[in-house]
Order: structure tokens, then C-alpha cells, then sequence
């Protein structure tokens, strides 16, 4: 199985193109494409256009383009899901991975004025409300989630991201954190081929 996982650029952290060989999974190939824009039409387009497209294609977006404009980001995303659809690949959509509670005094006080003077809704509960949206979506289109908030998050009504999952910028996983991932990687992969 060739799965393709579309996500911000820090996504290489993870590693994830060298997960079947960390997981002894040489049935599955993955790829990681990487952009610094939420928009990620380009990849998509880029990723179906190809003699051979993935047969999963995993949609992921980072905490640092939130808050933002929901309306529109929603639409996109809905938008690739029919696109991959349509191309014959599986979707498979990715709760944004919360922050901490403090990610530093320059990014706190940055989320401050956004939300105290511009009147903006906070980086927090707005991914928090995006997520709940994901979650919605695809229980409704009957699409794979992977719920990446639900690993690293403190508990079910303490939503933010556990310090013992944090680099340490309250926006980035560590190393501890990937390796959850992997395993609930492996799961839906596994779900996924299953019933492929």
C-alpha cells in the first residue's frame, strides 16, 4: 500500500516516510510532502496527478495557522476529500495537534493581542472547535480519522497538549509523541488495508 501524508513542513520530524522500515512494514510505502501554507490544492493536485497515486492520501494541518479563517479552511478541506475520492484514493483526515498552555512569552503575547485587542478567537479554542469539527465530518462522510489531539492531549475536558509530549515550544511534538503516532498510524493503516 503507497499512503502519502500532506501535512506542514515540521512533519519531517516524525519521520514518517521511514516508518515502514521502523515498523518492519514492507507491504506499505509512505511519502511525506510538505508545505508552509494551509492550502495544500498544490500537493493534492500534484500527488493525484501521478502515473501511480497513493492509495491513501493523509491530510494534516499545524496549530500555527490557527486562528484563522474556519469558513474557508473548512471548505478546502472538504474540497480535497471529494477530489481524492474521485481520483480512486482514501482520504484520511488528521485532528490538528493542540498546543500547551503557554507556548512562551513572544507566542503568548502574540495570541493575546490577537484575541484581547483584534478581537480574535484564541489559537486554543479554535483549534479545539476545528478538531470537533474534523471529528464530525468524518464520522458523517464516513472517512478515516486520525486523531492525533486525542493522543497528546491531557485528558478529554483538559483539551491542550500534555507538557510530556511537547519539544518544548508547545507547538511541536517530541520524539516520545511520534512514536504514539506511529503505532496509531500502523492501526489505521492496518484497518484501512484490511478493508482496502
Amino acid at each position: 500500500m503507497f499512503c502519502t501524508l500532506i501535512k506542514y513542513h515540521t512533519g519531517n520530524r516524525w519521520k514518517v516516510s521511514e516508518w515502514p522500515e521502523r515498523t518492519n512494514k514492507s507491504n506499505f510505502s509512505v511519502e511525506f510532502i510538505a508545505l508552509y501554507q494551509y492550502d495544500k490544492s498544490e500537493a493534492v493536485d500534484m500527488v493525484l496527478a501521478k502515473d501511480t497515486p497513493p492509495n491513501v492520501v493523509v491530510l494534516q494541518e499545524c496549530s500555527v495557522y490557527f486562528p484563522g479563517d474556519i469558513d474557508t479552511y473548512q471548505a478546502l478541506l472538504i474540497g480535497w476529500i471529494d477530489q481524492i475520492i474521485d481520483n480512486g484514493s482514501i482520504p484520511v483526515v488528521a485532528t490538528v495537534v493542540p498546543t500547551t498552555k503557554t507556548m512562551g512569552l513572544i507566542q503568548d503575547t502574540k495570541n493575546w493581542i490577537k484575541h484581547r485587542l483584534l478581537g480574535r478567537p484564541t489559537q486554543v479554542d479554535q483549534v479545539r472547535a476545528y478538531n470537533d469539527w474534523i471529528r464530525t465530518m468524518a464520522s458523517d462522510k464516513a472517512i478515516a480519522l486520525l486523531d492525533l489531539e486525542a493522543l497528546l492531549r491531557v485528558s478529554d475536558t483538559d483539551r491542550i497538549m500534555n507538557q510530556a509530549y511537547s519539544s518544548g515550544d508547545g507547538i511541536h511534538p517530541n520524539a516520545y509523541a511520534y512514536s504514539l503516532f506511529d503505532q496509531e498510524f500502523e492501526r489505521l493503516l492496518h484497518l484501512i488495508d484490511l478493508n482496502y
